[in-house]
């Protein structure tokens, strides 16, 4: 079993992530979702982050869960309901701050 490290705060200390999700697609988040949610979590989790950081299950689940709020408030705002979309934003906004420094990009 992999141990969890922290990569501090240092910005050389950070991997480069290789996603930004705000500037994914539809498609690429539903495709980013299925990659980093459902059964062998904790290999796709250790895929995404392979130094194993304090809390990398948990940033991959909340990763997840952006991508999928994100493709819903996309939808929201082309069905034009901009209340749902705009509550759907702010949670993902939630999960952005809650991400650690290196889960965010």
């Amino acid at each position: 079993m992999n141990q969890e490290k922290d990569f501090g705060d240092t910005e050389e200390n950070l991997p480069d992530l290789g996603y930004n999700l705000d500037v994914m697609n539809q498609t690429a988040l539903i495709n980013f979702f299925n990659a980093h949610s459902g059964p062998g979590l904790l290999d796709k989790a250790e895929k995404l982050f392979p130094t194993t950081p304090y809390g990398y299950l948990m940033a991959t689940l909340d990763l997840a869960v952006y991508a999928r709020y994100k493709v819903y408030a996309m939808d929201a705002r082309l069905a034009g309901n901009i209340q749902v979309a705009s509550k759907l934003e702010s949670l993902c906004d939630r999960i952005y701050v809650r991400l650690p420094r290196y889960a965010r990009w």
